[in-house]
């Protein structure tokens, strides 16, 4: 049986919610994490990391002493990204130099000058190991800092190899072409959960980070069981339920009524890992766009699927942007099983289900351009669609400065509808809870000292 009291329950469990309530306990305190499985994270945001997160999860494994976080890399698998713009091809792989070298042959305005000027004369060997030394150096001094206008400071003062980089991928991005639009478009909403239109020059180097960098997939399974294991021996209780009311009297959280037989449960604070479209009960008052995910399945036989296995595959085209369908990728596993997402906007009284037509024709059609002779029938016969858990917030231009890590602008408290006062005792801690700057913004939110 469940204590009566708690001082944090934790509501969802992912890698994520199990990290926060194991530092929890490590200050004494009493926990309760609820694996409600309706209470979803999004999925390709926080399973799909960069070097600089991956430095950021280790340290927060060495300041709290959680072992499996110490050893990050054992649950981590490099995965290239291949971005297909319309009729434009750039593959991404796990060497910073060589990614810049990708970018400068494929988008010539955007390095090509830098590149024969500068790198040609820089091994690039040589190069990737100052990448990493100025990444493992911005993870340190971000993460101790715990100040996100100081983090800020980090990457527009940063002085190296990479500034002459930066500034050239600035003055690119800052064109206003129809290829710039859509390459700061698509950099948004695979490494964040929020977009805009308008540009930040902080912003723009995260996304270059992350562009180059080398990128990881998560075995969530295996990290949240190893998490798992060290919450219990630490003497965390789990519950498999759902809250079924939530005790709020003068806009403070007092109790939690569970599904299961333990019933009411007091909450000294609760932390909410859901996302908040899944809480009838709750707002955020982020009012803004919302663009959600529909998932498809489909085991693909063909001669070409050996080449595309394990990468991540964006496509995005110039004519959707700004569309209800902005873009969608496809992840193969080594059996040839593809897995895709497609996005589209949440307006009044939209369903996943109105657009599976859609997203299986649209995402046939990309594939053609990978897996030629690829047959409609065999696709549409093998196909299994769902709704996913993928979300995006998009922002006016004229509120981009809101995203700033160092703004004022909170997305960390929940409301009752219709209440301008927030709920005392409950903390928003979805994927909206994420600013500009995507994982790296929000792991130093939720884990900075």
């Amino acid at each position: 049986m469940l204590r009566t009291s708690y001082d944090v329950s934790v509501i969802g469990m992912n890698y994520l919610s199990l990290i926060h309530s194991i530092i929890a306990l490590k200050e004494n305190k009493s926990v309760l994490v609820i694996d409600d499985k309706i209470q979803t994270h999004s999925n390709k945001w926080f399973l799909n990391i960069g070097l600089l997160e991956k430095m950021i999860l280790k340290k927060i494994g060495f300041r709290y002493e959680i072992e499996c976080l110490k050893n990050i890399d054992q649950y981590l698998e490099l995965r290239n990204t291949l971005l297909i713009m319309d009729d434009l091809f750039i593959e991404l792989s796990d060497s910073p130099f060589i990614n810049i070298k990708e970018m400068a042959r494929k988008l010539p305005d955007c390095f090509g000058a830098l590149y024969i000027e500068k790198l040609s004369k820089l091994k690039p060997e040589e190069f990737d190991i100052q990448f990493n030394v100025f990444l493992e150096d911005l993870a340190l001094r971000s993460f101790e800092l715990n100040a996100a206008k100081e983090t800020s400071d980090i990457l527009n003062n940063e002085k190296s190899n990479l500034t002459d980089i930066y500034q050239g991928f600035l003055d690119y991005l800052d064109q206003e072409t129809l290829t710039t639009k859509q390459l700061h478009y698509v950099l948004q909403v695979i490494f964040q959960t929020v977009f805009s239109s308008a540009k930040d020059h902080s912003e723009s180097k995260y996304l270059l980070l992350s562009l180059i960098s080398p990128r990881y997939s998560i075995d969530s399974t295996k990290l949240t069981n190893e998490l798992l294991y060290e919450f219990r021996k630490m003497g965390g209780d789990l519950k498999a339920t759902s809250v079924q009311d939530w005790g709020i009297e003068d806009n403070q959280l007092k109790y939690l009524l569970l599904s299961s037989i333990d019933g009411l449960t007091e909450s000294k604070d609760c932390f909410y890992f859901g996302q908040i479209k899944e809480q009838k009960k709750f707002v955020n008052h982020n009012d803004q766009t919302r663009f959600f995910s529909i998932k498809v399945e489909c085991l693909i036989d063909h001669e070409f699927t050996e080449f595309y296995k394990n990468k991540r595959i964006i496509f995005s085209k110039k004519d959707r942007m700004g569309s209800d369908f902005p873009f969608w990728e496809v992840n193969l596993d080594n059996l040839g099983n593809l897995n895709a997402i497609y996005s589209y906007a949440d307006n009044l009284g939209t369903k996943a289900s109105f657009y599976y037509h859609h997203a299986l024709d649209d995402i046939y059609h990309s594939l053609l351009s990978i897996f030629p002779g690829l047959k409609r029938e065999d696709w549409i016969s093998r196909a299994k669609v769902y709704k996913g858990n993928e979300v995006w917030v998009e922002y006016a231009p004229k509120l981009k400065s809101q995203l700033k890590m160092d703004h004022s602008y909170k997305l960390n408290n929940m409301y009752l509808e219709g209440d301008a006062n927030p709920i005392i005792g409950l903390n928003y801690c979805g994927v909206d809870r994420a600013k500009s700057m995507g994982l790296y913004s929000y792991i130093l939110d939720i884990f900075s000292p």
